[in-house]
């Protein structure tokens, strides 16, 4: 199993089940993978989500050509913005949000940072385990990011 697919089974398998092959990634850790069952998800770690996209290779070409979706995964103007305040990504790496939207984070460049595309899936998938059950406006404390070093 390669090192993205043994962190997003350790982040998101309780969202998901197995995932066996990762079809598409982009620069904010978006992936859309596909699970032992054929369903093929995707995962969206600035706001800690997996969601179910298709269930058959034909569902998902038909989602991946829709304007919203394209729209939604190339995220081109906030790309740009934290290339242009960041750098370019290395490989394994990928921009991200330092507050999570779900907790609301904005998407500026103040709040980006870069950070390892595998300790990303395999900790916003723990984390959005964590609240799954917690209702809105409810009080958390969450832990920091493995590797922020502003603790």
């Amino acid at each position: 199993m390669s090192t993205l697919l043994q962190a997003i089974s350790e982040g998101w398998r309780w969202k998901m089940g197995e995932p066996v092959e990762v079809l598409a990634t982009n620069d904010f850790g978006n992936v859309i993978v596909r699970n032992q069952e054929g369903v093929f998800y995707r995962i969206v770690p600035e706001e800690w989500q997996c969601e179910r996209v298709a269930r058959s290779p034909a569902e998902l070409e038909n989602t991946r050509r829709s304007e919203e979706f394209i729209r939604d995964w190339e995220m081109t103007v906030l790309v740009d913005r934290a290339r242009a305040a960041h750098g370019p990504l290395l490989v394994g790496e990928c921009f991200c949000l330092v507050i999570p939207g779900i907790l609301g984070g904005k998407y500026s460049e103040e709040n980006i940072r870069k950070t390892s595309v595998t300790e990303l899936l395999s900790y916003t998938g723990k984390m959005a385990e964590q609240i799954e059950d917690i209702p809105d406006g409810e009080s958390v404390i969450i832990a920091p990011h493995p590797t922020d070093t502003n603790q």
